[in-house]
């Protein structure tokens, strides 16, 4: 391909990313309303530089020789990602409440703002995300040596690609990145430029998998029967056969991790969040985009090994190779810019991230421990930040590139990704540990994270200089002083796991043993007590800043405001500090003390430009702060924590008065419906006890005033008389059983017995009651044993009253149906009589219900009879209904639980 439009393309494509980005700035200024609403999708497919060279390359190079090894770097985030986004919900929240701009930061605040361990993590970043750095300088140099003729390139050329590779890394990325200091971290441009790489690398992903698999090949039936026939054993060997399902696990797990603990994925998923909102959007976006970028791995990698068959092409190269092996120049292109868009995405957050780290962890507060910087800082304070990270990013590009020239060589792409993620692993329990459990102390952190990057390095840095260094190779392979048990590659006789697997096991088992036993013998400082609240129950520090209480000192607001303004400039300070205490209704005189709350905002604005510690440094020297006692923060502590249960008190007490309320005004309702009952009760009462007893008066008084009376006549009178006396006794006797069913007082007499022996009673006494009026009943199921635990007399009566209700209103039939269901027992009154309405089906119930239906037909009775019928089965834990259609009878149904 001709040298001149490689040039040209590239040139092309990194002006006009240039271009989205200030484009974006413009946009966001102007606060468009479509650009907001696609802030979501940005937001999620951000979070996919994730996916940089070493998927759009290395995948394919692993996949073409242990099949498909290389999917658990994407399995591991997918499973986890709901995980994930809970994790990144917290962390956004305490980046957003102590203005976090970094990793390194993150973790240094989390153990009392520690200046020595944010040094120590950021150092240990470098050094494990150099080789991924080296990664894509590594992609890029061989990108390029693939589109650009041999005959047009000189020897020296050819021979440092990947030195040119890096200077124009750096210099897209200082050009991009450094132009202003922020004082929140982020970078919109920078996300919005992302957003739009991570689109390109998947559609000319895409886009080459379409090609392979339907124009080279005929899909996927035509390129699976060539593959089998040029290599018979290929497809028939085991997916798996590389890796054991513990290593599966293993790399699960820190594939997982790594979306969380990549110091260029904590920029986009938490510095970079707009929205905690949009982490819904992401949830779905994210893996789905890390389905399709690999929809075409394989069979672009066995496309490429048929087609390169013993031509010595690396497999890293196939994406690159094809379209130019089929005269594909376009194709090629289109290729070469998904992979460049790749590698630079990445390169750009990651030493964005890094030189962060990198100035507010370890330059800035290093050179502020010198008084005469301190006191000599002027207006070029934030140029001296810009040209602070300039230089880093340098350094850390120059990392990358020697790492690449020395040692990445003899690594795949993939080898040298899982050796980082591995590496980034080893904060995962001083970072999350810390975000969810307050026992953890810095000196855990310490330990844990030096013994864990220790065996780390040990296992998987140590044995990549075997190659080079005849000692090293010695001890890998003998371990130190001959103790084999003690080998790097195989630590305690493990020969079972791969390399990556085994380091990442080792290192990690022994980080979370030792961080958990530290942390159960050290105490905490005083400023660790105030940060671990502040961490772990974020979500009660939201509204209550308690730190805020924390300075002893006193500095005038003209320095503080002097301060600010030598980093952020006189206007984006003027502004930040006018709109803070206009909120908090704070006066603003330069001559006097500043307001402790506008000392610690300023310190927040501060962590967001030279990190948590360094301002922590700037604010306590102008303040000459003093020392507050471990004793002071519990007492702070204690307050605040005091201050935020009372509020919840006062909600608890506040939702129990109204729940009083209702419950009063459900008691009121229930009163007067009670009094009204009672008044109804005594009118049904006294109304059902007439009626007897002026019969019984009416035939006294004939038998007094005749007592001539033949005899057959007063015989007929006397039994009336006894008749209307029982009727009346056993009025009585159900107004009084009725009470005690509904006071409680009445225990039941439980025990076992068959069901049926209830029905064979009310047969035998209502039996002859039926017959009188030719009405015929018949028992289904009644050789069926049914055992029930149940107060046997109480449950005849209950059979008995609504047999005897049926035969009231039945024309000529009553079937009694018995059987058992979901482990109750049921019984079924059915009779062909004219039916109960729908809508006085519940009332049939109550005890009122002839004195609210006077219209209805009233046969002999109480009206009492299936009031106490449902209250027997409420005593038995059981239910009673009627079911019925007006002119096609009746079915009074009940059921209770068996035993």
């Amino acid at each position: 391909m001709n040298n001149a439009l490689v040039i040209v393309a590239v040139i092309v494509y990194a002006l006009m990313l240039i271009g989205i980005g200030f484009w974006a700035l413009k946009a966001e200024g102007e606060k468009r309303r479509g650009w907001r609403g696609w802030a979501k999708y940005k937001y999620g497919l951000s979070l996919a530089v994730f996916c940089s060279a070493w998927t759009y390359f290395g995948s394919i190079g692993v996949a073409s020789t242990n099949n498909l090894s290389f999917l658990p770097v994407y399995i591991g985030p997918m499973i986890f990602m709901p995980l994930i986004v809970l994790v990144l919900s917290k962390a956004i929240r305490i980046a957003r409440l102590e203005n976090i701009s970094n990793l390194a930061d993150f973790i240094s605040s989390r153990y009392g703002k520690s200046v020595g361990l944010g040094i120590w993590v950021t150092l240990f970043f470098i050094i494990g995300i150099i080789p991924y750095i080296a990664i894509q300088i590594k992609a890029i140099g061989f990108c390029v040596e693939l589109m650009l003729p041999g005959e047009g390139r000189s020897l020296f050329f050819k021979q440092n690609s990947e030195l040119f590779a890096g200077i124009f890394l750096a210099l897209f990325i200082i050009i991009f990145s450094t132009g202003r200091v922020s004082d929140s971290g982020q970078n919109k441009a920078l996300i919005q430029v992302i957003a739009i790489e991570t689109i390109v690398k998947l559609l000319a992903f895409i886009t080459i998998g379409v090609f392979v698999l339907f124009f080279v090949f005929s899909g996927p039936t035509d390129l699976f029967q060539k593959v089998n026939a040029a290599f018979p054993d290929l497809l028939s060997t085991p997916y798996f056969s590389r890796e054991t399902p513990f290593d599966w696990f293993v790399l699960n797990i820190i594939s997982g991790l790594s979306i969380i603990l990549l110091p260029r994925q904590f920029q986009v998923g938490v510095v970079e969040n707009e929205n905690p909102q949009h982490l819904r959007t992401a949830l779905w976006v994210f893996p789905l985009y890390l389905f399709l970028i690999n929809l075409f791995v394989f069979p672009i990698a066995l496309g490429g090994s048929l087609l390169f068959k013993d031509t010595g092409v690396d497999p890293d190269t196939y994406i690159l190779s094809i379209p130019l092996a089929r005269d594909q120049p376009l194709l090629a292109m289109i290729a070469f810019l998904g992979g460049l868009s790749a590698a630079t995405a990445m390169v750009m957050v990651e030493t964005v991230a890094l030189t962060t780290m990198l100035t507010n962890n370890i330059v800035l507060p290093l050179a502020l421990r010198n008084k005469k910087i301190k006191e000599n800082l002027s207006s070029k304070a934030a140029r001296s930040v810009i040209w602070g990270r300039r230089l880093g990013i340098l350094s850390i590009i120059a990392g990358g590139y020697v790492y690449d020239s020395f040692v990445a060589s003899r690594f795949s792409l993939v080898s040298i990704g899982f050796i980082s993620f591995a590496g980034v692993a080893q904060l995962a329990p001083a970072l999350i540990g810390g975000m969810y459990w307050s026992v953890a102390t810095k000196k855990a952190a310490y330990a844990s994270f030096i013994s864990g990057a220790f065996v780390w390095f040990y296992t998987l840095i140590l044995p990549s200089f075997s190659e080079i260094s005849e000692p090293v190779r010695q001890l890998v392979q003998h371990g130190p002083f001959g103790w084999e048990l003690l080998r790097p590659v195989a630590l305690f006789g493990m020969t079972d796991l791969s390399p990556v697997a085994h380091g990442a096991f080792w290192s990690l088992l022994l980080n979370v043993l030792v961080f958990i036993g530290v942390s159960l013998f050290t105490q905490k400082t005083a400023p660790e007590i105030l940060q671990s609240a502040l961490f772990v129950h974020v979500e009660k520090f939201s509204d209550f800043h308690g730190s805020e209480t924390l300075w002893q000192g006193k500095i005038p607001l003209k320095e503080l405001q002097q301060l600010l303004r030598n980093f952020l400039g006189v206007q984006r300070a003027d502004a930040l500090l006018q709109g803070y205490a206009n909120r908090h209704g704070i006066g603003l005189y330069p001559n006097e003390t500043a307001d402790p709350r506008m000392v610690k905002f300023g310190e927040r604005i501060l962590s967001g430009v030279i990190g948590s510690a360094s301002a922590r440094i700037m604010i306590a020297y102008l303040a000459r702060e003093e020392q507050v006692n471990v004793d002071e923060i519990l007492n702070m502590v204690k307050e605040s924590r005091q201050f935020i249960e009372l509020n919840k008190q006062l909600r608890k007490q506040s939702v129990e008065i109204s729940r009083a309320r209702e419950a009063l005004e459900k008691t009121n309702r229930q009163l007067t419906e009670m009094h009204d009952l009672k008044d109804e009760f005594l009118y049904t009462v006294t109304h059902e006890l007439r009626t007897p007893l002026t019969s019984i008066r009416a035939l006294s008084e004939i038998l007094y005033d005749n007592p001539d009376l033949e005899e057959e006549q007063k015989q007929n009178f006397l039994q009336a008389i006894s008749d209307e006396t029982e009727r009346l006794g056993h009025l009585i006797t159900r107004v009084l059983n009725l009470e005690r069913y509904e006071s409680g007082r009445y225990k039941l007499n439980l025990y076992s017995f068959d069901l049926h022996d209830c029905i064979t009673e009310v047969m035998r006494t209502a039996g002859p009651l039926a017959g009188e009026k030719h009405i015929h009943i018949s028992i289904q199921n009644f050789r069926s044993q049914i055992l029930v635990h149940a107060d046997k007399d109480l449950l005849t009566q209950v059979i008995y009253n609504l047999v005897a209700n049926a035969i009231k209103f039945a024309r000529s039939e009553i079937v009694i149906h018995t059987f058992v269901n979901d482990n109750e027992a049921h019984v079924w009154v059915q009779d062909d009589g004219p039916g109960v309405p729908y809508d006085i089906q519940q009332a049939v119930f109550d005890k009122f219900f002839q004195v609210r239906n006077a219209s209805l037909r009233k046969p002999e009775g109480s009206g009492l009879g299936l009031a106490i019928t449902r209250k027997i089965i409420e005593m038995h834990q059981g239910k009673i209904w009627v079911e019925s259609k007006p002119g096609s009878g009746a079915t009074f149904k009940f059921s209770i639980p068996l035993p």
